[in-house]
């Protein structure tokens, strides 16, 4: 993602209480987000990919977590994720309906901070086959960190690979990895910066792709409240959400 190219589209103001986590289903048409640490909110596009085309569809709140961050879907809709930058924690929840998720039942954890290495869980995702999970770590001390799973997107069956990628300015807010794992993008204080992998998904083969920035604060001055970042899977959308606002720019 080149981001000098990136053109500011528009915004849409959202329900709900400091918003931070953003996700979308492939087509674009169902957006999701994690809201007042306790819930996430459902919403439905009447024309892909155009937040202003939005409209509230449902909220389902859940009590496994004190303070989520993240919300993540499987490519087939089956599978949500959430992050708890308190617990430190992942937690995966089963959708019966494929998108709804009023339909959502709690499946299982995966704790990731101590030992595991990952404190303050901000986003958490996968590679295409669900083997490779990527943690980014948020505040004080932000990275990304990598783990492999054995089976796909069982979070209990994951294992720590090396150390995190650490060439990140502390007190990041957010990251996203790319869809093929060789370029993440983290959000700080209003700017989005690139950094690139040589060896997908591998930290240690990371490096800052230096001038590759965009600067978000034109839009939105409240530099603290920019949180959650989504590409869409054909590259030619990224959204950046900012407490109650989601603000859309394209390539």
């Amino acid at each position: 993602w080149d981001l000098t190219t990136l053109s500011y589209i528009g915004s849409k103001a959202i329900t709900g209480t400091r918003a931070q986590g953003i996700w979308f289903s492939p087509d674009g048409t169902e957006m999701y987000i994690n809201e007042n640490l306790k819930n996430v909110d459902q919403w439905s596009l009447s024309t892909a990919w155009d937040i202003t085309s939005a409209t509230f569809t449902r909220v389902q709140p859940y009590t496994e977590t004190t303070a989520s961050r993240g919300v993540t879907l499987s490519p087939d809709g089956t599978k949500m994720f959430i992050t708890d930058a308190s617990l430190d924690d992942v937690f995966r929840y089963t959708l019966s309906t494929p998108w709804n998720i009023s339909s959502e039942v709690y499946h299982s954890k995966a704790t990731t901070g101590g030992s595991l290495g990952a404190g303050q869980d901000a986003t958490v995702q996968f590679s295409s086959d669900g083997l490779e999970m990527t943690i980014f770590e948020r505040h004080a001390s932000s990275g990304f960190h990598q783990y492999t799973l054995s089976t796909a997107y069982d979070i209990t069956s994951h294992t720590k690979v090396g150390a995190k990628y650490t060439a990140i300015a502390n007190y990041t807010m957010q990251g996203f990895m790319g869809w093929d794992g060789t370029q993440a993008l983290v959000n700080y204080s209003g700017i989005i910066q690139s950094h690139t992998f040589s060896t997908p998904y591998l930290m240690s083969s990371g490096a800052v792709d230096t001038g590759n920035t965009y600067n978000m604060t034109a839009q939105s001055t409240n530099t603290n409240s920019q949180c959650g970042l989504y590409v869409s899977p054909d590259h030619k959308h990224l959204y950046s959400m900012a407490y109650l606002v989601v603000y859309q720019y394209d390539f």
